[in-house]
């Protein structure tokens, strides 16, 4: 299976849990809950529960929004937006080993849009391809900037 992010949504038959149960059940191995609607607190339990499912199958979990559960939930990692926290203010608060992953569209406002990656890793390639022209759609004139990075990995000096 391709690797796939499911961000997590609600219909009148299915809800935020259940929709991200159906996708793990799928096969799909990275999940973004997103509640824009609703407090930490209430966000919280629910935010356990699809913790737990996703340590059951390996997959990895993030929040959107929600820096502050991420760090005291143990998630994987925050996905932030135009109108949420800063990176470089995430990246302070929670360290080297979470995921921050941030909207393209929110990061093209300079101009300057970066693509931070691990490590190479098969099919990242294309990632970057949809990524560049995500970009290139919500602001012509960006440029996309390349970096791999080392933070996190075992071969880090």
């Amino acid at each position: 299976m391709l690797p796939v992010q499911f961000i997590t949504h609600e219909t009148p038959t299915c809800t935020y849990e259940e929709s991200a149960l159906l996708a793990l059940r799928g096969g799909c191995r990275w999940i973004q809950l997103r509640v824009k609607h609703a407090g930490d607190e209430e966000v919280r339990p629910l935010a356990e529960r699809l913790l737990k499912a996703c340590g059951e199958v390996g997959a990895v979990f993030v929040i959107d929004d929600r820096v502050e559960l991420v760090r005291s939930l143990g998630a994987d990692g925050v996905h932030l937006g135009a109108n949420d926290m800063p990176v470089e203010e995430a990246r302070k608060l929670l360290g080297p080993a979470f995921i921050i992953g941030a909207t393209a569209g929110a990061m093209s406002q300079t101009g300057r849009v970066g693509y931070i990656c691990d490590y190479p890793i098969f099919g990242q390639i294309a990632g970057i391809n949809a990524f560049a022209l995500g970009v290139q759609m919500v602001n012509p004139q960006a440029k996309v900037y390349l970096e791999w990075s080392s933070v996190g990995s075992s071969e880090a000096a």
